[in-house]
């Protein structure tokens, strides 16, 4: 029987069947109303193996994000809320410092339906502005300082009349160009010594001013020219290269020179330092001046909750194509929230859970808010770099973790772990970036030694949905299987179409593979919809299926028979060549399993008469770039890969292979691989080599 068959079988139920199914779908699944197993998973929710029906409510979530919080902080005044580098802020606290920052916003003209532009860091006072914006009804619009240019700051200044922006004062000489010429009244400017400790601010000033002295210097800038032309140094706003031979070769005093270039660069100091030393604009002012307005507010002009609202406005990554603007609402936020409540995790009002993630995306907002929510004190960290996760880990003992792939690798095999305690450890969760299988299935186990009380849990979200929609999880009676992105949050719903639209089985097909088809995603967390120029996307991104909004989430996947989503192959990662679609995860498994590959990434091509092929872009392993053995391993990996991808279909043998001895170029705000920025490359490598096929292979040395 067919799936409009059986949706009528449904429709035909008694209204107190179908009360039942809403709350208990998990007895659908062998119904004998409905016959046999339909093989759909509208109909089927085969999930509902594994997960436990719920009492959901719906009336829970419809409140502003700041009612929210408050509801919960008022519970545990006492505990504490923040730990911003060893300065410690209780819930109290902070819900004193919320009505502050919001008497101060009103002061300065932020109303209901405004919209706030913020370019911040994992600072407290990011954390009062995102509370006092929501509670006086304006949008919060969130952007990566580190990537956006001044002229297109500039258009977006103008084409959605923004008048107030947060932003961190590394970014003031980014913002100062941008709001010339602009209607911009007011911007402003946070520092990561806002919340610091006396003692911390006098370090802090010594280390900022006093580099910032030097490196400003003439004699300064005058040795480091010398040097850096010495050692053939290189670099652009992702990756720097110069040749570490040559480095030794340098004085001692040429390499502490160098040194403290290194350190400045990083550390931005000199970006860190703009707002005091330049001349500033009128519109700027400091968060400490901006704060002591609130004296001049008696009464908070409060906004409510309002249904399908657009409150909080971020971007999607550009990972795989242009950014768009995602709206979402009190509601989308409130229901990650909500959602979390359900899942095997131990949250408890007094743990600590680390604030990494910065707060430009939703994944970032999430964790900001979750923290609230379950009453634990975030852990705050301002910077970003992997690097610094284990040091993190081990500092703070935090015993949750929102986080990326990336980060969460540094734990394997890391000598600063080596008879460590981490029973802390309750829970570790990550996504937004594919990870192999058995990289997932070690960091369980490396977790597992050491004793922690939930490993890690790896799921699947996007921007276009606010919170974490699946989350690969051992429940009872069965284990997570590695590989795939596990099983919907409670209230979540996907299906697979084909490219016809019509609705794809899960589970295996006659031959044991199993069926992949475009994702689709319902629940309370999706979008409200892409706004300003990216609306038009919104005729092909969200669909009404079977009387429920659904998101194209632009992926491909498939669904197992648990109801598991699958491997996620993005849209944009597959290649479409003359004689057939690749999916690149199939090639990059193979050359996960290679052990002389450190990292790798496979991307498009443009060729000629296949129009494109793929190419693999491979960083070894640093004992393999040596003279007598680069030769024979490249020649061990390209055998592998013809060898398993000629099993498969011929369009599928990889076409180049350039061979790096550079980390991979990663996306500045995520630090996820940098697809485009690889293709791009090709691209201009085609063109200049008069559009001929690109090299078999390519060494790219330092």
């Amino acid at each position: 029987m067919e799936l409009e068959e059986y949706r009528k079988k449904i429709e035909n139920l008694s209204e107190e069947d179908l009360k039942k199914r809403n709350i208990h779908l998990s007895e659908l699944v062998n119904n004998e109303k409905l016959g046999p197993l339909t093989g759909f998973t509208s109909i089927d929710k085969p999930q509902f193996r594994i997960m436990q029906p719920v009492d959901y409510d719906y009336e829970y979530c419809k409140k502003t994000i700041y009612e929210m919080a408050k509801e919960k902080l008022l519970k545990h005044k006492e505990l504490n809320a923040m730990d911003y580098y060893g300065q410690v802020i209780t819930n109290d606290e902070l819900l004193k410092n919320i009505d502050k920052s919001t008497k101060a916003y009103q002061n300065i003209g932020v109303k209901n339906n405004d919209t706030v532009l913020f370019m911040g860091l994992n600072t407290p006072e990011v954390t009062y502005s995102l509370y006092a914006v929501n509670r006086l009804g304006a949008a919060s619009e969130w952007f990566n300082p580190s990537v956006i240019s001044p002229t297109l700051l500039k258009e977006h200044i103008i084409k959605n009349n923004i008048k107030t922006i947060f932003t961190i004062d590394i970014a003031y000489d980014l913002v100062k160009k941008a709001i010339e010429g602009t209607g911009v009244e007011n911007v402003i400017v946070n520092s990561l010594t806002d919340s610091f400790s006396q003692d911390m601010k006098r370090k802090y000033n010594i280390q900022v001013y006093g580099i910032n002295m030097i490196i400003k210097s003439k004699i300064y800038n005058k040795l480091l020219s010398k040097i850096l032309n010495k050692i053939d140094y290189q670099s652009d706003s992702r990756q720097t290269t110069y040749s570490k031979e040559k480095l030794q070769t340098l004085s001692k005093l040429e390499q502490k020179i160098f040194k403290l270039y290194q350190y400045s660069e990083q550390e931005k100091i000199k970006y860190k330092a703009s707002f005091k030393t330049n001349n500033k604009d009128s519109r700027f002012i400091s968060w400490n001046d901006f704060i002591k307005k609130e004296k001049l507010v008696s009464e908070i002009k409060e906004a409510s909750y309002q249904d399908n609202k657009t409150t909080i406005i971020v971007h999607t990554g550009g990972t795989t194509g242009p950014a768009k603007r995602v709206a979402h609402t009190d509601y989308s936020a409130n229901s990650a929230l909500y959602q979390a409540s359900f899942l095997p995790i131990d949250f408890k009002p007094g743990d600590k859970i680390a604030q990494i993630i910065p707060p430009i995306v939703a994944w970032g907002l999430e964790d900001i808010l979750a923290a609230r929510y379950f009453c634990m004190q975030s852990m705050m960290t301002a910077s970003y770099d992997r690097n610094e996760f284990v040091p993190f880990l081990l500092k703070t003992k935090s015993n949750h973790y929102f986080t990326v792939p990336s980060f969460v690798e540094t734990i394997l095999d890391n000598p600063l772990l080596d008879n460590v305690d981490l029973s802390f450890i309750k829970s570790i969760n990550y996504g937004g970036e594919a990870l192999d299988k058995e990289k997932e299935r070690k960091i369980d186990e490396t977790l597992k030694s050491h004793n922690c009380s939930i490993s890690g849990n790896y799921g699947y979200g996007q921007n276009e949905d606010f919170g974490c929609v699946t989350l690969n999880v051992t429940v009872p009676g069965k284990n997570k299987v590695y590989g795939t992105c596990g099983i919907p949050i409670v209230e979540n719903e996907f299906l697979l179409l084909d490219e016809n639209g019509e609705e794809v089985r899960y589970g295996k097909d006659e031959n044991g593979n199993y069926r992949y088809g475009n994702l689709y995603l319902s629940g309370p967390i999706t979008m409200k919809g892409y706004i300003g120029d990216a609306s038009k996307e919104n005729e092909k991104t969200i669909k009404y299926i079977h009387g429920k909004k659904y998101i194209n989430t632009g992926d491909v996947t498939y669904i197992d028979e648990d109801g598991r989503i699958g491997e996620i192959i993005r849209e944009g990662r597959i290649i479409r060549t003359q004689d057939g679609k690749i999916f690149t995860t199939i090639l990059e498994s193979i050359l996960e399993s290679i052990p002389e590959i450190k990292e790798s990434v496979v991307v498009e091509a443009p060729n000629p008469t296949k129009v494109k092929e793929a190419s693999c872009h491979i960083v070894l392993k640093e004992e393999y770039r040596t003279e007598e053995k680069l030769e024979p391993t490249i020649k061990k990996i390209i055998n592998i890969m013809e060898e398993k991808t000629n099993k498969m279909y011929t369009y599928y043998v990889p076409g180049t292979y350039q061979f790096r001895f550079d980390d991979l170029p990663r996306t500045a705000s995520m630090d996820k691989k940098d697809v485009k920025k690889l293709e791009k490359e090709n691209i201009e490598e085609y063109e200049e080599n008069g559009s001929k096929p690109l090299k078999k292979i390519r060494i790219l040395q330092k």
